[in-house]
């Protein structure tokens, strides 16, 4: 829990004020909402749908194996990656949610690009569910 007391933040830039920007990358709604779209953590206005879609999202990482067997579940951006990804063998795990997620909220507008986060999806469910029947969910 000495991690989530000391919040790891990444400077984005300047805003239109000339003042910084910066995230809690550590923040699982944050630097979600940074990877699909740019949205800066301070913009609120798609909070709630990419809650959901991440939410939603928690649960299918469950029906591969991965996680708590009574679900996870964010409700702000409080929630950091260290309370759901307990081992470094489920890195790829955020690689997914961000694919899903953007797939979701912000599709390709190219069917090239749609196809090839297809099937970026379902490599990464491959090796998720290879990687929890291989070691077992000892570290999930």
């Amino acid at each position: 829990d000495q991690m989530k007391d000391s919040m790891e933040i990444i400077v984005l830039g300047l805003d239109e004020k000339g003042e910084f920007m910066s995230a809690n990358i550590l923040s699982i709604l944050d630097s979600v909402k940074m990877s699909i779209g740019g949205i800066e953590p301070d913009c609120t206005d798609f909070d709630l749908q990419i809650i959901l879609l991440i939410n939603s999202t928690f649960d299918s990482l469950l029906q591969l194996g991965y996680g708590p067997s009574n679900g996870f579940e964010i409700m702000d951006n409080t929630t950091l990656w260290v309370d759901y990804i307990k081992s470094k063998r489920f890195n790829l795990v955020k690689n997914y949610i961000i694919a899903k997620v953007g797939m979701q909220f912000n599709p390709p507008a190219s069917t090239y690009a749609m196809t090839e986060l297809t099937s970026r999806i379902s490599e990464l469910e491959f090796r998720i569910k290879s990687e929890v029947e291989c070691y077992g969910e000892g570290d999930v």
